[in-house]
């Protein structure tokens, strides 16, 4: 997880209009059931979106 590229994600409750984000894998897509957590870095309603663009951002510049 933690050498794989990460991108936000909306939740299901909000959608765009909703203030938080989730973090997950770049490889996560919406049509799996959401109990994978194995792509799943920071769940809904934990960051806000501003937050969450700047940690995946900060990953994807220093992953190896």
């Amino acid at each position: 997880m933690y050498k794989k590229k990460w991108k936000t994600t909306t939740c299901d409750l909000g959608g765009q209009q909703c203030w938080c984000r989730c973090v997950v894998t770049e490889d996560y897509k919406k049509e799996w059931f959401d109990d994978q957590m194995e792509c799943c870095v920071i769940p809904s309603q934990s960051v806000n979106k501003k937050l969450a663009q700047y940690i995946v951002k900060l990953h994807n510049e220093n992953i190896k």
